[in-house]
């Protein structure tokens, strides 16, 4: 089974459209950091230990997994509440 960037917009619904990647204008590790920060709603201290132990601006997919898996469980636990209140 192959998984494609389509796939994977659909799936965590994010609008993936443009250029995936811009090497003219490549990004410092603090943009990256205020990136993640904003649109991640990270910790700006995991942020910066994330460039740090990555010699890169860019993130572990094992960190991603992991953020989005707590995602998830706060989605379900938020939808869990939500069906018990509307129970009521």
């Amino acid at each position: 089974m192959i998984v494609t960037l389509d796939d994977v917009s659909h799936q965590l619904h994010l609008h993936t459209e443009g250029r995936l990647l811009d090497h003219d204008n490549p990004l410092s590790k603090n943009d990256v950091v205020d990136l993640m920060v904003e649109l991640l709603e990270d910790d700006v201290v995991e942020s910066e230990y994330q460039m740090k132990s990555t010699n890169g601006a860019h993130e572990r997919l094992s960190w991603l997994g992991k953020d989005f898996k707590l995602r998830l469980k706060a989605t379900y636990a938020a939808e869990e509440d939500r069906n018990d209140d509307e129970m009521f």
